[in-house]
């Protein structure tokens, strides 16, 4: 049977990991309210068929699609990747923690392919130090995920 690592340390560790989780769920759902209104924006823009005038908004809506593909996927993995932290989970339901981490993985790796693609795409926003950190980070974070 598969058994998770901190399953018998004591209160003491799985408090820590509930704390985790909670934690990491509150950042996470930061992250999908503001993609919620991220995605809001660009529909609303995209069916007044007009340009915003904020040259970040402009961005999103010029580029639907890559939005999407960058906004919806990086909303999934926030919201399911704390669930791998769970030991009752990983213990009571291997199975469904092996399909979550799957989505969670896929939806990661979709995010941060799109967020080199977006870039390279979009004009960097602020100096050539932001551009330079996207280039990094989307490629470290798409590396780590294939190789896991």
């Amino acid at each position: 049977m598969y058994m998770c690592a901190d399953t018998n340390l004591g209160g003491a560790v799985n408090m820590r990991s509930t704390i985790m989780v909670i934690v990491l769920l509150f950042l996470g759902s930061i992250t999908a309210v503001s993609g919620v209104f991220r995605l809001d924006s660009v529909a609303g823009w995209l069916q007044a068929g007009a340009l915003p005038a904020n040259e970040l908004d402009r961005r999103y809506v010029e580029h639907p699609w890559l939005s999407y593909l960058h906004i919806v996927p990086g909303m999934v993995f926030f919201l399911l990747a704390p669930f791998q932290f769970v030991a009752r989970i990983r213990t009571r339901w291997p199975g469904v923690h092996r399909w979550v981490g799957r989505v969670a993985a896929t939806a990661a790796l979709t995010a941060a392919i799109t967020s080199i693609a977006a870039a390279i795409v979009f004009p960097a926003y602020g100096n050539w130090l932001s551009a330079f950190s996207s280039y990094v980070f989307g490629t470290y974070m798409t590396l780590s995920l294939v190789l896991a």
